[in-house]
């Protein structure tokens, strides 16, 4: 009893002499360990013997029923990731240390990494656009979405390569140093559902842009619209009832359209929906603003636009108002869906259907037809009618893909009835 309290039988209890636990010895302080437990102060390291035969004592005293605090927890010694006071070496300890006992759930939520600027901050998730690395290129430093680590991070020790490779794991830590990896993070993310927060500036867009360049040719396609659906840039929309009133939004690539300034053919989409109102146009000036050096040969903005998804014909999308009836099958779209067009009901209780399967709306064709026919002037009329025509020809390689939808009855499951052509088919037939 004398060896293990230095000493004092009786004027101090074991109790009011806080121990850190185990895998803690030399990751926290003295005062570390008081502070945690609100205790004024811990058994000294003078008071422990070598052989650690004092944990012993300690634990029978305990199984005595002895007033003896519990030894601080690795995870309750986590808590001091959030102290910038203390070195980062020391925190790198502390993180390995969490991670041997198996608190990886806990250290992800935690600012166990520490930025080159010595900021403290929580590993980035898997699938955000944000990263860290070793060092960042030109791109990810222009987009300001890569952190690059503080050098003791990449120190040969133990502790440091176990955190190295667990953030790895993670899917934290870029692999790799160049533009195209930050494209490919940007992909990731936007294939999660994840984006910038921010739209990109003109800058940020350009130095994208000429990351594409740098990207062959299969990759770029395979890439682009996943990019596009993790950026955004600023656009606009034309309002109901304004008399062609624009008002300025921002959107992802991947969900606009390319404006007449950008797509110049005078039979283009831009021309067919002149003002109708709703559609997401991106901004003109981007067709200045994206310019490449490389002439023909690179990637302009009409180029880079399309591959981050930016349309020139109207996209088909799925119905809204599918249903799932039967589990690992298809979703369908009853016959008596509101707005089914007449053609459409007929068809399918004819074949004695009672759904078509996977179908197909496309409201923006809809809303361009139906204020293509609100104009007035033949003259005009004709020319927006003959530019949605040409556009739908020239786009027909990817919208037949949504053109025609089987039928099918409900009885327990899905029993296929026939072909019909999709929703948003039979809906332009209704008020073209």
């Amino acid at each position: 009893h004398a060896r293990v309290c230095g000493g004092r039988s009786s004027a101090t209890t074991p109790s009011t002499r806080p121990v850190e636990s185990e895998p803690l010895e030399g990751v926290v302080t003295e005062n570390e360990t008081a502070m945690l437990l609100g205790m004024q102060a811990t058994l000294p390291t003078k008071a422990r013997d070598k052989p650690g035969r004092w944990r012993l004592v300690l634990d029978d005293w305990r199984g005595t029923g002895a007033n003896i605090a519990e030894p601080l927890s690795v995870e309750r010694a986590l808590d001091l990731l959030q102290d910038e006071a203390r070195s980062v070496r020391s925190g790198i300890r502390l993180s390995a240390t969490g991670l041997r006992s198996g608190l990886d759930d806990l250290l992800v939520t935690l600012p166990c990494v520490v930025a080159a600027d010595r900021r403290r901050l929580a590993p980035p998730s898997e699938g955000a656009a944000e990263a860290l690395a070793e060092n960042v290129s030109p791109l990810a430093e222009e987009l300001g979405i890569v952190t690059a680590l503080h050098p003791a991070h990449l120190e040969d020790s133990k502790d440091a390569r176990l955190l190295i490779d667990w953030l790895k794991d993670q899917g934290a830590l870029l692999d790799g140093t160049d533009d195209t990896v930050v494209v490919r993070r940007l992909a990731e993310a936007g294939r999660s559902g994840r984006k910038l927060k921010q739209p990109l500036t003109d800058r940020q867009a350009d130095a994208l842009r000429r990351a594409f360049e740098l990207i062959d040719v299969v990759e770029r396609s395979e890439l682009g619209r996943a990019v596009g659906h993790a950026v955004s840039l600023t656009a606009y929309q034309y309002q109901a009832g304004s008399r062609g009133k624009r008002r300025k939004t921002v959107a992802s690539p991947a969900t606009a359209y390319q404006p007449r300034s950008i797509n110049r053919r005078k039979d283009s989409f831009g021309v067919a929906a002149g003002k109708t109102s709703g559609i997401v146009w991106l901004e003109g000036r981007y067709g200045k603003t994206l310019k490449s050096s490389e002439g023909r040969t690179g990637i302009g903005a009409q180029k880079f636009l399309t591959l981050l998804g930016a349309e020139t014909a109207p996209r088909p999308e799925p119905h809204p108002d599918l249903v799932k009836r039967f589990s690992g099958l298809q979703s369908g779209l009853s016959r008596f869906v509101d707005g089914s067009p007449s053609g459409r009901s007929t068809t399918l209780e004819n074949q004695g259907a009672t759904y078509t399967l996977a179908d197909s709306a496309c409201p923006t064709m809809v809303d361009v037809i139906k204020d293509i026919a609100r104009v007035r002037q033949g003259g005009k009329r004709r020319r927006r009618a003959q530019a949605l025509l040409a556009t739908l020809v020239r786009a027909w390689g990817r919208l037949s893909d949504f053109a025609e939808v089987a039928t099918a009855d409900d009885y327990y499951a899905w029993r296929e009835k026939g072909r019909t052509v999709a929703f948003w088919l039979w809906q332009a037939r209704d008020v073209a």
